[in-house]
């Protein structure tokens, strides 16, 4: 029998040794070796996730561990974009963390082995907003260090689409309606025989030609290079495209406002539009497919289509127009008095319901996007005027040339993005076009507010000046009357 020293000190060593060799036993169960052999999800991916719906996805997990039972853990969802799209799946609020159910097998030919543990669960993910991101699955190993990850799944891609695609229709349908009947009347208002005469001396054309097709499409080149670097192709795309694109119809409507030559701007939207069916596939196989590195087995592809309809629209209600103009002159005559109100409309319809139906775009309008789709328009303007004042054009074709140059026909453009890429990118694409499109009537109708004070100055100031020299009239005509009678006076006395 041993005999234990009665030293209290002895006492204390025996029991720090016991506590010691507790401690490290309970760390080392805790802290069990694991080791994830394979992560599979179903479906694979989400590609077409509606904002504001949820879709369930089950994790299947082949777990390899050390210990004889089966580990138990957790797992942790975390999103590369909580705006995008976000996963749940467990009861514990704070963490998103859920228990997995310890329904295994095992069947190891060594018991000195590893053991490999099969588990599966669902989770739950939530779609927020248009765009892309990444979901990862982290495996929490430990009850008191579960806030760190211990394995880390392969990325979860999730692909969120809009939901607003009948508010779009709705608001292209009522635009298209609107800019029929704006064709009509500016058709009630075309001079045919200025027309031909502008086509018989196409020098303007030509300069606006120019401009439209080879400075837009090369400042808009070198500006997406500029603003879109690597990581974001999409937006470069969509920011040349919209400079690749033909004058728009609603440059015929800003250059009635401004007092510019209407004949020469419905010329040169129609010649712009028929040259698109060939401009726009060279210059996108010129230069376009450099946006397209970064996102290979994409190929672009030209809505020749919907340009044919683009010309139908321009065409077909001006020919009306014209019609009413010859065989209805009074009718065309009272059109006249309309034709700038109902302009304004137009442009007060698209600043108004088309930032409503595309509201949802401004979370996505960063500075680059807001400065790229402000810049390109303002570029054409200011290059048009410069380009028409060097060759001396009067100034009502001045103003043409510079707005046929800086507004693009941005539906053709967003119509080649839809055409060319899947959802989501499709719609980030057309974010360009739509700040370029919603943005730019802001700045004119300032221009245009401005405009208007200063003729009504000048207007009421020759007013002015037409009163005064009246007045300096009828003074110089009551003087003389009054010198008649003095004369007359004399006359009589003399008598």
């Amino acid at each position: 029998m041993v005999r234990y020293s009665r030293c209290p000190m002895m006492y204390i060593i025996y029991i720090a040794a016991a506590i010691f060799s507790s401690l490290i036993a309970s760390v080392s169960a805790n802290f069990t070796e694991i080791v994830v052999k394979n992560i599979t999800f179903q479906p694979p991916f989400l590609s077409a996730l509606k904002d504001g719906t949820s879709r369930d996805v089950r994790i299947l997990l082949a777990v390899e561990s050390s210990s004889i039972e089966a580990p138990n853990f957790a797992l942790k969802y975390e999103s590369d974009d909580p705006m995008v799209a976000w996963a749940s799946g467990g009861e514990n609020e704070e963490y998103n963390l859920v228990e997995i159910p310890q329904n295994y097998t095992d069947d190891p030919k060594d018991l000195n082995e590893p053991k490999t543990f099969y588990f599966n669960t669902t989770f739950t993910v939530s779609g927020k907003f248009l765009g892309k991101t990444k979901i990862y699955v982290k495996m929490l190993s430990n009850e008191t260090a579960r806030k760190n990850s211990t394995a880390k799944s392969h990325p979860y891609n999730v692909w969120v689409i809009g939901d607003n695609r009948k508010m779009q229709h709705i608001f292209i349908g009522i635009l298209s309606l609107l800019l029929i009947a704006a064709n009509v009347l500016m058709g009630a208002q075309l001079n045919l025989s200025i027309v031909a005469d502008v086509l018989k001396k196409p020098l303007a054309p030509a300069i606006g030609f120019c401009c439209q097709y080879l400075f837009m499409p090369l400042a808009s080149y070198g500006l997406a290079r500029i603003l879109f670097s690597a990581g974001y192709s999409t937006l470069g795309l969509g920011l040349f495209t919209t400079g690749c694109c033909p004058g728009g119809g609603a440059s015929n409507g800003y250059t009635v406002l401004f007092d510019g030559n209407i004949d020469l701007s419905i010329t040169m939207t129609f010649v712009s539009t028929v040259a698109a069916l060939v401009m726009m596939p060279m210059w996108m196989f010129a230069l376009g497919n450099h946006f397209l590195i970064d996102l290979p087995g994409l190929k672009i592809n030209i809505p020749y289509k919907n340009i044919c309809y683009t010309l139908l629209m321009l065409v077909l209600p001006l020919l009306a127009g014209v019609v009413l103009r010859r065989f209805r002159s009074k009718w065309a005559d009272k059109t006249k008095s309309v034709l700038r109100p109902f302009l304004l409309f137009i442009i007060v319809f698209i600043c108004t319901f088309g930032a409503y139906v595309n509201f949802y775009m401004f979370r996505l309008m960063t500075w680059r996007v807001l400065l790229g789709g402000l810049a390109l328009p303002w570029m054409g303007f200011i290059f048009g005027t410069l380009v028409a004042g060097l060759f001396r054009l009067s100034k009502p074709n001045l103003i043409a040339v510079a707005i046929e140059t800086g507004i693009q026909n941005t539906g053709i453009g967003i119509i080649l993005l839809q055409l060319s890429f899947p959802q989501p990118d499709a719609d980030l694409a057309a974010v360009v076009p739509v700040v370029v499109a919603i943005f730019t009537p802001a700045p004119l109708l300032i221009a245009l507010s401005v405009s208007y004070i200063m003729k009504w100055r000048m207007e009421k100031e020759k007013q002015k000046e037409i009163q005064l020299d009246m007045d300096l009239e009828e003074e110089k005509v009551q003087l003389d009357l009054d010198n008649n009678e003095n004369l007359m006076k004399v006359d009589g006395e003399k008598v």
